[in-house]
């Protein structure tokens, strides 16, 4: 609706001089009347632009500010303001912006109204489908100008309702969006089962002959006080009381939060996310003492004990932590995981969700010192892994490791995006979904 100023101010300048000059020579009520009204055109297409969003006022409201993953956003804009001239237009810009993704493109809602003779009104428009992720909604762009292209005024309003919008990951259950990949069976033994539980983790420990309690040389990081002094006393160095499957309940879940590991792959590591949270609540549903960690910029880390209600409230807790995390890590997984040895949970299990299969062989090396199970589950893109990545996984599971490998389809998520009212009735009635 924006016209060309520099032509059409010429042109009526040129005018209203052709009558001035004409009212100068004849001095005729035509050529009066024809110059009061020029006159009052060119005031009016001047000032009403400037006069109608003088007061203008806006708030924001939304249907929530806590969503899942792939649901959607409504929005509603109420504007205030005085009496508009009939003569003006309003071009409304609405901008949502991701916080911890980058890549995603920013998400604008664009809408021309004429709300002549009003001094208020209001708009309705959906979000959809909202990432994973932390949202923020930008300033109001407001624009106002007249029907012949004469005069514009743009102002940003700070509306009423500045307010971000936290989108939580949804846990994936197994298969769920993506394929496991069997690669003819060579995969579908051990890293076809579930979750480990405590009594798979057990399976990996050694246990000496005969009944009693187990000991073992003590290692750094087990607790005091499980020393056996009396043993220590008579010159058989430091070993460690272990009874029956204690310390096989602990859980270990590491998310590759590293740039190199997803690139510019937003969806796989939201994938990732979703695995993440998904073996998380599983292991503090199985009774297991879970912790939670990913090595992005802004480490995140996060302990949770087995039983009872503490289920559904350590999901909950993982998942707003999840939402937040940004795939900006400068080291890789493994790298953090073998400098950070002591984080192993001894006799445990350790399960690595990531993108790459390479470069985890000290951590194998270090957890098999300490008798933790590894598991590494990847998410990858295509219909099967590529020779190398299967080369990687053939070298992790002969070094001691379990591998999980889903694959994601090359078509990605529809892209987020703002529509109103109108445009979803259209839609919706074509058969499309906006």
């Amino acid at each position: 609706m924006r016209g060309r100023p520099w032509i059409s101010w010429p042109i009526l300048l040129g005018v209203w001089g052709f009558l001035a000059a004409g009212i100068g020579k004849r001095g005729g009520y035509v050529e009066w009347f024809a110059l009061a009204i020029l006159t009052g055109i060119i005031l009016l297409a001047g000032l009403s632009p400037w006069l109608a969003v003088r007061r203008l006022a806006a708030e924001r409201r939304l249907s929530a500010e806590l969503l899942q993953a792939g649901e959607e956003l409504r929005v509603e804009l109420q504007f205030q303001s005085a009496p508009i001239w009939p003569i003006v237009w309003i071009a409304i810009q609405d901008e949502l912006s991701s916080m911890t993704d980058e890549q995603a493109q920013t998400v604008r809602y664009r809408r021309i109204v004429l709300p002549w003779f009003r001094t208020d009104f209001r708009l309705h428009y959906y979000i959809s489908p909202v990432r994973r992720g932390e949202w923020a909604f930008n300033r109001l762009q407001v624009e106002a100008g007249d029907l012949l292209g004469l005069c514009s005024r743009r102002l940003k309003l700070r509306v009423s309702c500045d307010a971000r919008v936290l989108v939580l990951p949804q846990p994936a259950a197994a298969g769920e969006k993506l394929k496991l990949w069997t690669g003819g069976g060579r995969l579908a033994g051990r890293a076809g089962q579930g979750l480990p539980g405590a009594a798979a983790a057990a399976g990996w420990r050694s246990h000496q002959a005969g009944p009693g309690e187990e000991r073992r040389p003590y290692m750094p990081g087990d607790a005091y006080r499980y020393l056996d002094w009396r043993q220590a006393a008579k010159g058989r160095g430091l070993q460690v009381r272990k009874q029956g499957q204690e310390g096989a309940a602990r859980c270990l879940i590491a998310l590759d939060g590293s740039a190199a590991a997803h690139g510019q792959d937003m969806e796989r590591f939201d994938a990732c996310i979703a695995k993440a949270l998904y073996a998380y609540g599983e292991a503090i549903r199985q009774g297991m003492q879970a912790q939670l960690l990913c090595n992005s910029a802004q480490p995140l880390r996060l302990r949770q004990g087995g039983g009872g209600g503490a289920s559904q409230a350590g999901a909950s807790a993982g998942a707003l932590l999840l939402a937040r995390v940004r795939a900006d890590g400068q080291r890789s997984l493994a790298t953090v995981l073998a400098a950070d040895k002591l984080r192993l949970p001894q006799g445990g299990v350790l399960l690595c969700i990531s993108s790459e299969a390479g470069g985890w062989e000290e951590l194998l090396r270090l957890a098999a010192a300490r008798r933790c199970r590894v598991e590494l589950w990847l998410i990858s893109r295509g219909a099967a892994p590529a020779h190398a990545m299967r080369e990687q996984i053939r070298m992790f599971e002969q070094q001691g490791g379990a591998v999980k490998l889903w694959t994601m389809e090359r078509s990605g998520l529809r892209q987020t995006a703002a529509c109103g009212e109108e445009e979803r009735h259209e839609d919706q009635g074509s058969g499309l979904v906006s």
